[in-house]
């Protein structure tokens, strides 16, 4: 059960850093999308679902080298944790 919060914790970081690292792309795609943003970002970025939604929630003090060194770090730890 461990295994599958942490692989779960790991898609939505790792999708956030996506949108972290090039904000000014993840802007232009919702903004010219043509329907839902949702899928809009997961065809962009080919993230599940729930990674999108997560990308679309970013507030923008994330953007901030302290957060950002802050997932990265907690992405890290989770990848240690999970079975290769």
């Amino acid at each position: 059960m461990r295994d599958r919060h942490d692989a779960d914790r790991l898609a939505v970081l790792e999708a956030i850093s996506l949108g972290l690292d090039d904000p000014h792309r993840l802007v232009d795609v919702v903004a010219t999308a043509e329907g839902d943003p949702v899928r809009a970002v997961m065809a962009a970025y080919g993230v599940p679902e729930h990674g999108a939604v997560a990308m679309l929630d970013i507030q923008f003090r994330r953007l901030a080298p302290r957060d950002r060194r802050r997932i990265a770090e907690e992405i890290a730890s989770i990848r240690e944790r999970l079975p290769e």
